[in-house]
């Protein structure tokens, strides 16, 4: 008889283990990937906004330093561009002062470095995205409960501002 009431407990046991949501590793995982996906993004962001800062501080000083007689348009041209080899195409580029033409090639080499950063943050994006994909669909094969709340709470930890944890 004891051994009967050992089978049944460990058979209701087995049958509450086999009922429980989706691995709580997986969602855990899942959880992480996400915030590591958010961190990503803020990176790119911030990379995106270094590169911009840097064009902007270069278009401000060489606006200071272009003839006044250029030509309005030629001048607008040449402020937008954010790329060294076409800013020193224009013909009045070899006019600017040294520290300017050194300040737009100091540009160029940090916006070679700034876009290496950028090109290898969008790999691990992607590599993160499959990752969390894979997982997600594993989690919504087993437990299809589970992924309906997990995938809110995994798009708000994605899509959550940078700098607010």
């Amino acid at each position: 008889m004891a051994s009967l009431i050992r089978w049944r407990i460990l058979l209701l046991l087995v049958v509450l283990w086999a009922c429980q949501p989706a691995d709580s590793a997986a969602v855990s995982e899942a959880k992480m990937l996400a915030a590591q996906q958010r961190d990503l993004r803020c990176q790119m962001t911030a990379l995106q906004l270094q590169a911009r800062t840097m064009w902007d501080s270069v278009a401000a000083e060489m606006d200071e330093n272009l003839p006044a007689g250029m030509p309005a348009d030629e001048r607008f041209n040449m402020l937008n561009v954010r790329n060294t080899a076409l800013i020193q195409m224009f013909m009045v580029y070899d006019s600017l002062e040294a520290d300017v033409r050194h300040l737009v090639e100091n540009a160029g080499t940090r916006d070679s470095l700034l876009s290496l950063s950028i090109k290898d943050l969008n790999a691990a994006t992607q590599r993160n995205a499959r990752q969390l994909d894979s997982l997600l669909l594993g989690i919504e094969r087993a437990e299809p409960e589970t992924f309906k709340t997990l995938q809110k709470s995994i798009l708000d930890a994605e899509f959550q501002p940078c700098g607010k944890e």
